[in-house]
């Protein structure tokens, strides 16, 4: 796709030229699109921002600004939003402001301050894409980021995929234009714009895994290895990512001439021949371990350790009788020449999952073992809530006929959140990635003339909420008892 640049030293050329080479290889996003913008006022945020700027009239780009004020630093905090809503009413941007208690989530939730964080912004960058009809969210991790994190996770002792560091695009929305761009010139950038982006004190402090990285581990090996660290480390994510796809082609293929047929979704059960298995080399063995829990698990494996790899494995080896084993959150079992996973507590969704709501009359009973559960909600009771995995908000009054669940079938369509068209079903779930053996487990949820939700995924474009909705229903997934 050619596009013009915009032809100005002031703009920055060198910072926009390279977002739109980054654009173009990984195709983050195309000409007419609506984009959310995670905008912490931060000199890479505020680049961001003022880059896609420069691109919103001969893109015919719409943008739209979310800053999450996490609760710290006080008075700063509050003059970072203050700084950012000005900025975006001076640029005639939207701008949603969020808030909240991270600390306190964090203690109340067990996890890291960083990780809930990120799971508050995520959110908040989902509720804002849906209600504003955004097909993409763009953040601002840059080259040097990605260099940190490639640091932190081979010091942690991830595999090819951790090692493969942040990903340029993240399932098909989440994008990274400025993953290419060194934070030196983002800094340029801002002082060629006159740009006067806000700076969070907390970034100097070695409190922080990453801060230290940053500050301490990153000089020193530039200074006594490697003055181009950073180019370096990006190169090698791009092959780790590059090796990890095609090894898990050859791992699926494997995974298809071992598994066995008589395995049930409806009991989160998978199983596979250790005939063959036995033959293979130990990298590809404990890939289609993890393949084998991670299809138990319905597709999205989570508690589920290397060290819980290796003892899947050793299961696996055993020649004397049969034995079972519980790892994480699934029950591994060997019987013969058979291994065989189970789903723990898999018989039912767990109590906060299925609290919310109230089955609607128009609900059909339907012949699997799932069932809708919907929940009208006013609007800010559905912006209180948030979107989540377990549940996606629509507009009920142009659902059509009752709901119902079922599996694919042949020729089915689908018009994902945030596309102009629809598109085959089966494109849509090889976009995603979605292993072909759990393409037929994944439950859709269905009115009378379309699917509306491929359920963990994506919802559909057709009965998402928008400015004139008037009827709003919460829509939750569970097993029948």
């Amino acid at each position: 796709m050619e596009v013009a640049l915009v032809d100005s030293e002031v703009l920055g050329v060198d910072l926009v030229a390279q977002l739109i080479k980054t654009n173009q290889r990984y195709q983050m996003f195309e000409q007419g699109e609506s984009i959310v913008v995670g905008v912490s006022g931060g000199p890479d945020s505020l680049a961001l921002l003022h880059a896609l700027l420069t691109l919103r009239e001969s893109w015919g780009l719409r943008l739209v600004a979310v800053h999450v004020h996490h609760g710290l630093r006080g008075a700063a905090a509050d003059a970072d939003a203050a700084f950012v809503r000005l900025f975006c009413l001076n640029h005639e941007v939207p701008f949603y402001l969020f808030e909240a208690d991270i600390s306190a989530l964090s203690r109340e939730s067990g996890a890291s301050f960083e990780m809930e964080g990120r799971k508050f912004r995520y959110e908040a960058f989902d509720q804002v894409a849906l209600e504003e009809g955004c097909a993409k969210i763009a953040v601002a991790q840059n080259l040097n980021d990605q260099c940190e994190t490639v640091l932190m996770r081979l010091f942690r002792g991830a595999g090819l995929k951790g090692l493969g560091g942040i990903l340029p695009v993240r399932d098909g929305r989440i994008i990274r234009p400025l993953i290419e761009v060194p934070r030196t010139a983002i800094e340029a950038y801002c002082s060629q714009n006159d740009l006067e982006p806000r700076m969070d004190h907390t970034n100097l402090e070695a409190d922080y895994e990453r801060n230290r990285i940053r500050l301490e581990v990153i000089p020193y090996l530039e200074s006594h290895f490697n003055p181009r660290l950073a180019d370096t480390l990006s190169r090698t994510a791009d092959l780790f990512r590059e090796d990890e796809r095609l090894l898990e082609r050859v791992t699926q293929e494997a995974y298809e001439s071992i598994r066995l047929p008589g395995a049930s979704a409806s009991k989160h059960e998978a199983g596979m021949s250790l005939k063959t298995f036995s033959g293979y080399e130990p990298a590809l063995k404990r890939r289609l371990i993890r393949h084998l829990a991670r299809e138990a698990c319905g597709g999205v494996l989570t508690d589920f350790s290397q060290a819980h790899t290796e003892a899947a494995l050793e299961l696996a080896m055993r020649h004397e009788g049969s034995k079972s084993l519980q790892l994480g959150v699934v029950e591994a079992e060997r019987v013969y020449d058979v291994l065989r996973m189970r789903r723990l507590g898999a018989e039912c969704l767990n109590d906060s999952e299925t609290a919310l709501g109230l089955q609607l009359s128009h609900c059909e009973e339907n012949p699997l073992e799932w069932e809708v559960l919907v929940e009208p909600v006013t609007r800010e009771q559905w912006q209180l809530r948030r979107v989540n995995s377990n549940g996606i908000a629509v507009d009920l009054d142009v659902l059509q006929g009752a709901l119902r669940v079922r599996y694919r079938e042949a020729g089915d369509r689908f018009k994902p959140f945030g596309m102009k068209e629809s598109k085959k079903l089966k494109r849509f779930m090889i976009d995603e990635k979605i292993p072909e053996a759990q393409r037929h487990k994944i439950p859709l949820v269905c009115d009378e003339n379309r699917i509306i939700w491929v359920y963990g995924y994506r919802m559909s474009e057709e009965v998402r909420v928008g400015q004139s909705t008037v009827r709003i229903g919460w829509l939750t997934l569970r097993r029948k008892a």
